[in-house]
């Protein structure tokens, strides 16, 4: 074995000890992205404590430091004081609109929210059996966006689940739709439907960060905006 075999051999010795006993690699430390007044203080000490003995630090600017710490722990408290009164107010809201439980409201069944991705239950009342039923979703600049015929269905309220599917099979953005609803009975007649129906409420939903009302029958209510 010459000399140029022997190092490489070496170097492969070498290597496969670093790879099996050397140091694990230390985990990268995370960059804060905002700083707080802990860290307005550290950087004020180390400055201090790092300073040059014949040029001490200059009196106006440690009082500039001390004042941003002192703005950002103000910041912070009223951040803080925010939050706790948002939850007050969300809270004493919710109480409110508990409270009008066994109400009558008017509900406008002729639109209704949609968020991307999920189903949005598409409610309707029929004032008599209907034969023929035609139920179309029509976006904000007036386009159909969606169109179904759907079976025959018996008087009283009804509800679609729309699965926010177009026409041309893409899903439909978040936002606010209109619903359609041309039906026909037996005798082949024009059924009017009133999209403004009185309600009494039931319930009332905070899911998903919103306020929906349950309206109706309690066993099978319908949810509407509120």
């Amino acid at each position: 074995m010459d000399i140029q075999d022997k190092a490489q051999a070496q170097r492969q010795a070498m290597e496969s000890l670093q790879a099996r006993f050397g140091e694990k690699p230390k985990e990268q430390r995370q960059v804060k992205k905002t700083l707080d007044k802990d860290d307005f203080m550290k950087i004020m000490i180390s400055e201090m404590r790092h300073q040059d003995p014949t040029k001490p630090m200059d009196a106006e600017k440690m009082s500039t430091q001390m004042a941003q710490v002192t703005s950002v722990e103000q910041m912070q408290n009223i951040g803080k004081a925010v939050e706790r009164l948002s939850e007050k107010h969300q809270t004493s809201d919710r109480l409110a609109m508990s409270g009008l439980i066994g109400k009558q409201v008017t509900v406008d069944k002729g639109r209704f929210q949609h968020i991307k991705g999920d189903f949005s239950p598409i409610n309707f009342d029929l004032p008599e059996d209907a034969s023929k039923l035609k139920l179309k979703v029509i976006d904000d600049a007036g386009e159909v966006v969606f169109s179904k015929e759907i079976e025959p269905r018996k008087a009283g309220p009804q509800v679609f689940n729309w699965d926010g599917l177009q026409e041309n099979g893409t899903y439909s953005r978040s936002g606010t739709y209109a619903v359609r609803v041309e039906a026909e009975n037996i005798k082949g007649s024009a059924i009017p439907i009133d999209p403004m129906s009185k309600e009494t409420i039931v319930g009332v939903s905070f899911e998903g960060g919103g306020t929906h009302f349950l309206v109706g029958d309690q066993k099978n209510p319908q949810k509407v905006n509120f």
